[in-house]
């Protein structure tokens, strides 16, 4: 469930802290129950940095043989910008050289 307005980020979202992980495990949810209702300061002053705190400190390391997350997707390098030898036009390319137009014209030539 999402609070409205929000949409839901899938279990991704929570993956950083353990909780997921915590969940998965034999144990079920009762590390997660015990790390964030033990102790509580009444009245909480910042309940969100309570529970952020109690999800990445507090819980359990995850058991022995469970599974490792996978790896963080690559995002492509960006290409920087360049600018034509013989227009001087910025075009992206990992090289110096001619843009486009001017390859274009030379090759018609």
């Amino acid at each position: 469930m999402s609070a409205p307005g929000r949409p839901w980020r899938g279990p991704g979202a929570f993956g950083a802290c353990g909780a997921v992980r915590a969940c998965a495990s034999a144990a079920g949810g009762v590390p997660i129950r015990r790390a964030l209702t033990a102790d509580l300061p009444k009245p909480p002053k910042y309940p969100a940095k309570i529970v952020r705190h109690r999800l990445t400190v507090l819980l359990p390391p995850p058991l022995p043989g469970a599974e490792e997350p996978a790896p963080a997707v690559r995002r492509p390098l960006v290409i920087p910008l360049q600018n034509c030898d013989g227009c001087d036009r910025a075009f992206r390319s990992s090289e110096p050289g001619h843009c486009r137009g001017c390859r274009d014209l030379a090759a018609a030539a």
